[in-house]
Parts: C-alpha cells; structure tokens; sequence
C-alpha cells in the first residue's frame, strides 16, 4: 500500500455497541474502491473482523493508539476488484 496514493475514507465506530461496529466496517468495505484506504478507529481491537479480511480480498494494518484506543486500515489487496 502506498498510502499517498489512496484517498482516505474515515470512519469512527467507537460510540457504536456490538454488532454495529463491525456491520459499518464492511458497509463500507462493500464499496471500497482499489483507489481507497478505510481508517476506522474503535475502542476495541476488532479481533473478530481481522481473520475475515483477507478471505474478502483486502490487507490490513491495525495499530493500538492508546490503552483502548485501535486505528485499523483496509485497503483491496493488488489486483482486488473494484
């Protein structure tokens, strides 16, 4: 990922209660273009949205920012469609 190239899309989930967290994550995920990275930042460390990111195509970096604070970025793997 070069991040200088992708637009950023920013989402702050850390207000929403379970399942909600998750089910905007990949709302938006949904229409991720290739041309875009998704920042989402939470209270938790989104341990059951990381193992299925890679079965839908898209890589990851998650980065702890504070005791409970997490910023994760998306992006479509090379090659990934849209």
């Amino acid at each position: 990922m070069t991040e200088n190239t992708l637009k950023t899309i920013k989402v702050d989930v850390t207000p929403l209660m379970p399942p909600k967290p998750m089910e905007e994550v990949l709302k938006h995920l949904d229409i991720l273009s290739a041309d875009e990275v998704l920042e989402v930042t939470n209270d938790l460390p989104f341990i059951h949205l990381l193992p299925k990111l890679g079965e839908m195509g898209f890589e990851h970096q998650l980065e702890q920012l504070g005791e409970k604070s997490y910023l994760l970025r998306v992006w479509r793997r090379s090659g990934g469609k849209k």
